[in-house]
């Protein structure tokens, strides 16, 4: 597997070819039967489509339909997955259940902690299934039908991308947006294993057929990195338009995610202290500007544990949340609280309700963004308006006291509110502070 990871091919292809390894040269009891072994390993794709569906919100779903039953279901359609169907809907209703459980528990607060408990079974499992379809793999089939195989994986890979280029471009996707999808998914994919594998269970593929069909996308899984190399070919060069990153100089002891007006201010104060810090944002524009005036700044989305580990997040003493969108925001406290929990974590409250939002989260002190400006811009309205210095100060430190006592009773009154914080304050009546 290290190997394969290595030169880029990914651990899949690494447990086929360990499959195949075991298959040709053991005589074990699983590899003169590996039916068993491949039925016992099948819940290592239940579990892959459990976490699958941890990652699709029901709300974020709903938002993408569009994407989903027109672009999505086009491209099932042209690219031949309506084969596809009989041995899923066979072989495969137990995993769809899976997948559903996973959608409909994705806005829990139990999410992050789910995926962590399920995680270490799941890569196991889904491991066993990938060699068990290597075991299985006629080698003798494969070499009698080379020449078959050989013509059939360059026509699957044209074809996918000819189809996914043409669906993207019919929905008005721009060119370079459909080139660079086409390249980057012209494979068949490593669920192809699992959909043959229930054919063959359910008896709709002869097991001969199947090792033809594996052996095909395997090759296309293999050849896939060289043709994403095609797309400079394709696409008018536009110098700057992506970012190579890299972290190797990441893992100050501050991490700041966001580079909005907002964590600007932020980093500043840190860094005028000396503290190393390391800046994440999700705006190439951003980051580009910001790194031609010199700042340690790195491209990368927050929301992505692998990023946010890259970034150094395992050693951050604190982590500052400045991301201006309170969906993202909560996102990302969710991933830092279950992965990162050694770090102190602040965090940008948008607004009032997201501050609630926020407390609710375990932030004890989550910082609104306009609230101590609005105080500024009063103290400053009552000193012209005639007030003495001492008695603004003092009338503003009653606002802010008054506007706390509120806050902590709007958050006893939200709470149980399950995620839905604004309908909850909806209810409750607004009173002059």
């Amino acid at each position: 597997m290290p190997v394969f990871k290595r030169i880029g091919l990914g651990a899949i292809l690494g447990y086929l070819a360990a499959g195949v390894i075991v298959g040709a040269s053991l005589s074990l009891g699983f590899t003169k039967n590996p039916d068993k072994l491949l039925h016992f390993a099948e819940f290592g794709v239940v579990l892959f489509l459990f976490v699958i569906g941890l990652e699709m919100k029901p709300a974020k779903l709903w938002e993408m339909r569009g994407d989903i039953f027109g672009i999505g279901l086009a491209q099932v359609v042209l690219c031949g997955g309506v084969l596809a169907v009989p041995p899923l809907a066979l072989g495969m209703s137990y995993a769809m259940g899976a997948f559903i459980a996973g959608v409909m528990l994705a806005d829990s607060s139990f999410r992050h902690e789910l995926e962590a408990n399920v995680e270490p079974f799941r890569g196991l499992f889904l491991g066993l299934f990938f060699m068990a379809v290597g075991v299985s793999l006629s080698i003798d089939a494969v070499v009698a039908n080379w020449g078959t195989i050989l013509i059939a994986f360059p026509v699957v890979i044209i074809l996918k991308a000819a189809a996914i280029y043409g669906i993207l471009r019919g929905f008005g996707s721009a060119h370079d947006v459909a080139v660079r999808a086409a390249l980057a998914l012209p494979q068949a994919g490593e669920f192809g294993f699992v959909l043959f594998a229930s054919a063959v269970s359910a008896g709709i593929l002869e097991a001969e057929t199947s090792s033809i069909l594996v052996a095909v996308i395997t090759l296309t899984m293999v050849v896939s990195p060289l043709v994403e190399r095609l797309a400079p070919l394709l696409i008018a060069d536009k110098a700057g338009d992506e970012i190579e990153e890299d972290f190797s100089d990441a893992g100050g002891r501050a991490l700041v995610i966001g580079f909005g007006r907002f964590g600007q201010v932020v980093t500043q104060a840190l860094r005028l202290r000396d503290i190393s810090v390391t800046i994440l944002d999700a705006d190439s524009e951003r980051v580009r500007e910001a790194r031609e005036f010199g700042s340690g700044i790195h491209f990368g989305d927050g929301m992505r544990r692998e990023v946010l580990r890259a970034a150094g997040a395992e050693d951050a003493d604190v982590i500052v949340v400045c991301a201006d969108d309170a969906a993202v925001a909560k996102d990302i406290v969710n991933m830092v609280q279950s992965k990162f929990p050694q770090a102190e974590l602040l965090v940008r409250a948008y607004d009032r309700t997201a501050a609630i939002d926020l407390i609710h989260m375990g932030i004890a002190e989550p910082v609104r963004e306009t609230f101590e400006s609005g105080l500024r811009m009063g103290r400053a309205a009552l000193r012209a308006a005639g007030v003495a210095e001492d008695d603004a100060a003092e009338t503003i430190d009653d606002v802010r006291r008054r506007d706390e006592s509120r806050l902590h009773l709007q958050v006893q009154q939200t709470a149980g509110a399950g995620g839905d914080t604004l309908e909850q304050m909806k209810k409750i009546k607004p009173e002059p502070i």
